[in-house]
């Protein structure tokens, strides 16, 4: 936006006066620049081109942040995360491997953070009958027991989904629940479809058990069922909590139960 400066108050002196004019008429040179630029044929077309390289080059940056937070399974940062500090994680990835995802996700999530993202949560009645679980995921993951905090979150997502689809099938609820959303209104298509592939590929992906586990794999059969022993860790307690937020982001724009005008209780 171009500012033009206003005069300056009526100066004491000619010499001041002279300066006060000078000083003017330079502020108006950015503008007499674009006018002179706007006169020149073909001005209109260098415009729109310019803007379409705008808009393409930030098309761009969404694709590389969509396909960064489906490679590293961050499911629901859309909420939660600006793009300035998952742009600062593709900078640390860039700089030092795909390792410092997991190591310093943790620096973005304060303790409080997490207690709010779960206060969040005081509209839904099934959330709001497990508070106490909620609760202590909560105290376990501001202790450190991240080992606790996951097996205790991933059945809350599970459950919660239920109420979502019409015909819940054991395992695959959230899964379903995420493909309903697809087709809301308020559904973010890229990151709705980001959320699905995440889930697909990732969070609820088929695994051969035969087969050694990713190191701090967050995959929930692997866990459930005690197929990996390192799962344990901050990064995944906060995909934990994310996944169980997205799901109740989706319950409260899908379900039929929501009351709108009920205010959130603390579930603290």
């Amino acid at each position: 936006m171009l500012i033009l400066q206003s005069m300056p108050d009526t100066p004491s002196s000619l010499e001041s006066l002279n300066k006060a004019i000078s000083d003017f008429l330079e502020s108006l040179q950015p503008l007499l620049q674009f006018v002179a630029f706007a006169s020149i044929p073909d001005s209109a077309e260098a415009f729109r081109q310019a803007f379409e390289d705008w808009k393409l080059y930030f098309q761009e940056q969404d694709k590389a942040l969509l396909a960064f937070v489906i490679k590293h399974g961050l499911i629901g940062v859309e909420r939660h995360f600006t793009d300035e500090q998952l742009w600062l994680l593709v900078r640390w990835t860039v700089e030092h491997g795909n390792d410092v995802v997991n190591r310093r996700l943790p620096e973005f999530v304060t303790t409080k953070q997490i207690q709010d993202i779960v206060n969040g949560w005081g509209t839904i009645p099934y959330l709001l009958c497990r508070k106490r679980i909620c609760a202590d995921a909560v105290e376990a993951y501001r202790m450190g027991l991240h080992t606790l905090v996951i097996p205790a979150l991933l059945p809350l997502a599970e459950g919660l989904a239920s109420e979502i689809v019409s015909k819940p099938r054991r395992n695959d609820t959230v899964r379903l629940a995420s493909e309903a959303q697809m087709t809301h209104p308020t559904t973010d298509a890229d990151f709705g479809a980001a959320t699905m592939e995440i889930l697909e590929r990732s969070y609820y992906g088929w695994e051969d058990f035969s087969q050694p586990a990713i190191p701090e794999q967050f995959n929930r059969h692997r866990i459930l069922h005690g197929r990996i022993s390192d799962y344990g860790t901050a990064a995944n307690s906060i995909r934990a909590f994310l996944l169980v937020d997205t799901v109740a982001d989706m319950w409260c724009r899908l379900s039929a139960k929501v009351a709108v005008n009920l205010s959130a209780p603390s579930l603290q």
